[in-house]
């Protein structure tokens, strides 16, 4: 049913899986790191770059179907809370209080410990680390919710071949970018890209994390976060947005018109523009 659905955006899905020998993890894990082998039932967590809704119907189709970790606006969204709770995906507030987010950390570490262990068919967790969208050219730094349990996980990254309605909607809100793209009457490319499965060992920990700067500073989580980022950056050949999450999230917010005004390098901008608000009421006073 996912490709069909994918189809009709407009999308047709092309597939590449690498091995071990396809693919050096040496600069992250050491030379040896092909003997350091998966022991899990099943691996827990699947890490991915997010542009657009079609990543969630891609491996949906590609897989046993994955829970997620959607922002807690999904919620408002009746359809796409019903799937997610389906699914049971870890609803995420990627802007609460630092309190919250650790228990939500906590939470999500708990999920992929069971998948890991149980004797239970679950499907995986799907996270897009980067915690939003970005236009499928640069990686955002990747957060801590999928690997701070420090287990192993499975690095996916995808790109977009489209010929008039890019998918990603870092500004436009999916039902409206759904209906755009259902009108274009054009067949595009999604192609995913999945490669071996990551398992972090002492030398990730030690010897990688000495090329890092202030890495004496750095915490296991985001030495690991660093090298899966590292890694899907090289072998997918983006480039790096420094945008602060917190930043692009209100970015969103003010485009969508959930809020008014936005403070972006020390500028305010406002919506309507203030200059604009004025002159309307002026013009009502005279009417």
């Amino acid at each position: 049913m996912c490709p069909l659905i994918v189809f009709g955006f407009g999308y047709r899905i092309v597939m590449h899986r690498y091995d071990e020998t396809q693919v050096d993890y040496s600069k992250y894990l050491g030379p040896r790191w092909r003997e350091n082998k998966f022991q899990g039932k099943r691996v827990s967590t699947v890490v991915a770059n997010h542009i657009s809704f079609i990543e969630v119907l891609l491996w949906m189709s590609q897989m046993t179907p994955p829970a997620f970790t959607p922002a807690s606006f999904v919620k408002k969204f009746p359809v796409g809370d019903h799937y997610c709770r389906a699914l049971q995906s870890i609803y995420i507030d990627r802007i609460s209080s630092t309190e919250e987010l650790d228990r939500q950390v906590a939470d999500v570490a708990k999920r992929q410990e069971l998948i890991e262990r149980d004797d239970l068919e679950w499907g995986p967790l799907l996270i897009f680390a980067e915690g939003s969208v970005t236009n499928g050219k640069n990686l955002s730094r990747f957060r801590r919710g999928a690997f701070a349990a420090g287990l192993p996980v499975k690095p996916v990254f995808h790109r977009y071949y489209w010929k008039n309605v890019s998918p990603e909607y870092s500004t436009l809100k999916g039902l409206d970018l759904s209906l755009i793209m259902i009108s274009e009457f054009a067949m595009n490319q999604v192609h995913g890209h999945e490669l071996p499965t990551f398992v972090p060992n002492e030398y990730l920990y030690t010897e990688y994390a000495k090329t890092l700067p202030g890495h004496e500073k750095m915490q296991k989580w985001e030495i690991y976060a660093h090298a899966v980022e590292d890694l899907i950056r090289s072998q997918g050949g983006f480039g790096k947005n420094e945008q602060p999450l917190r930043e692009k999230i209100s970015f969103q917010e003010f485009i969508w018109g959930l809020k008014e005004e936005i403070t972006v390098n020390g500028k305010t901008f406002y919506w309507p523009p203030r200059g604009q608000t004025a002159a309307t009421t002026e013009s009502k006073k005279h009417s």
